[in-house]
């Protein structure tokens, strides 16, 4: 394999036998087909894993469509591998990166319908350029989200609030972690949401309220978000009375010089 990224894909994963067989077994049954490439891609015993049968689903329908638009076995090689390459570009991250993927199977498909040794071969024509174009995004860029989704790891917010002069709660070094709580860490929340401190803070008036009395360093945690929004309420309100004084003020000076500007004409013009 070469270090470019964007390298010739003919024979890498699938060589010529590879894909006589899949050939053959095409023209048997769907069944078979799958069972040939659940084999050459070494997924043998393990096809009730979803990424297996996702992967697997993709593999297959793209042997039909090479099939379909009558491949040579070198076409046919290099069409697998060029999929394989931009699925495997679009599972290197959870995050988006749609656009350096697409920029990628361009590059591809370029290198290999430009004749122009040692860099690239005209192994498709023109034609065969643009139906691939048009499969591909039809089927793996229009469910583009969906693959990233299934393949890649959950970015998870894990968020550890500490005040001044609280001490952290230490871990229970009794508890013990079932497999029911390790896999709901595992799968995550898609989205974690972020209460303000007024939010937080009711959250625990009303805890307090419906559970057994407050531990001492869970009530004097209340006393101090509590005495520090009622000190920051109190400079707001400050603030904007005085904010408010000013504008009232200057608002005033401006109508007592023009009343003076009106009176001083009307003088003026007796």
């Amino acid at each position: 394999m070469s270090e470019d990224p964007v390298q010739i894909c003919t024979w890498v994963d699938l060589s010529l036998t590879d894909v006589e067989r899949i050939l053959e077994s095409s023209e048997i049954s769907n069944e078979a087909l799958q069972k040939t490439l659940t084999e050459l891609l070494g997924l043998a015993g393990s096809t009730s894993s979803k990424h297996v049968l996702i992967e697997l689903d993709m593999y297959f329908y793209a042997i039909l469509f090479a099939k379909k638009e009558a491949f040579s076995p070198a076409q046919l090689s290099a069409f697998f591998t060029i999929l394989k390459c931009v699925h495997k570009m679009c599972i290197s991250t959870p995050y988006d990166n749609m656009s350096e993927t697409f920029d990628y199977f361009k590059a591809l498909l370029v290198r290999h319908s430009v004749f122009r040794p040692p860099y690239s071969t005209s192994l498709y024509s023109m034609t065969q350029v643009k139906a691939i174009t048009e499969y591909v995004l039809s089927t793996y860029f229009k469910h583009f989200k969906l693959y990233k989704y299934s393949f890649t790891k959950k970015v998870v917010l894990d968020l550890k609030l500490s005040y001044p002069g609280i001490p952290d709660t230490p871990e229970s070094e009794t508890a013990e972690v079932t497999p029911n709580i390790k896999a709901a860490r595992e799968e995550g929340k898609r989205e974690e949401q972020v209460g303000t401190l007024i939010e937080h803070t009711e959250y625990l008036a009303q805890e307090t309220k419906e559970e057994e009395p407050c531990s001492p360093q869970k009530l004097q945690l209340q006393q101090i978000i509590q005495a520090s929004l009622t000190e920051q309420m109190k400079q707001l309100q400050a603030s904007v009375e005085q904010e408010l004084s000013a504008q009232e003020k200057k608002l005033n000076d401006r109508i007592t010089a023009l009343e003076t500007s009106v009176q001083g004409k009307l003088k003026k013009g007796k």
